[in-house]
């Protein structure tokens, strides 16, 4: 059995809290002090094909593959330089990710225990982790809510209730 660190959109256009930045970095210093597998998703647009998206009709076009927005935000990229051979990224265009979650059966066994941070938890962080729970069933998913946040103190009080309700421990 080992953990797995799930980081989701760590991107300059969330503009996430330094807070949350800071709590995303130690996750990142212990997992690879601990030899942990990290997997990691951007959200990836491109502008000319954003407005066909449904999800151009609730949110401005951000995260526009090769600007500063789709970056890592820097402290994030930073502390992920020297440990990307052991770093799977997954550029998605949608809130949950099903190549992270292949990724995540390939890799793991039953009693891995699998931990997300990122943002946001109420839009990508849910999506994931419901679909990580959904599939790999015999594994304990978290969600640490000290490492991620919400577009609204409302949303955060409802997807952590979501999150729980899916058997997903909150902490």
């Amino acid at each position: 059995m080992s953990d797995r660190l799930v980081i989701i959109d760590m991107q300059n256009d969330f503009h996430p809290s330094d807070k949350v930045i800071k709590r995303v970095v130690e996750k990142i210093e212990k997992y690879k002090s601990n030899k942990c597998k990290i997997y990691m998703t951007m959200d990836t647009h491109d502008a000319d094909e954003y407005s066909a998206l449904p999800e151009s009709k609730e949110y401005p076009l951000h995260c526009v593959k090769g600007t500063d927005g789709h970056a890592l935000v820097d402290d994030v990229g930073i502390a992920l330089a020297l440990y990307r051979k052991d770093c799977k990224i997954f550029y998605k265009n949608s809130f949950g990710c099903t190549a992270l979650v292949n990724a995540l059966l390939e890799d793991c066994v039953p009693g891995d225990r699998i931990e997300i941070c990122g943002v946001c938890a109420d839009i990508c962080v849910i999506a994931n982790a419901i679909m990580i729970r959904s599939a790999l069933y015999k594994n304990d998913v978290y969600v640490d809510f000290t490492a991620t946040e919400a577009t609204s103190p409302d949303a955060e009080r409802a997807a952590r209730c979501i999150m729980e309700s899916c058997n997903i421990i909150v902490n």
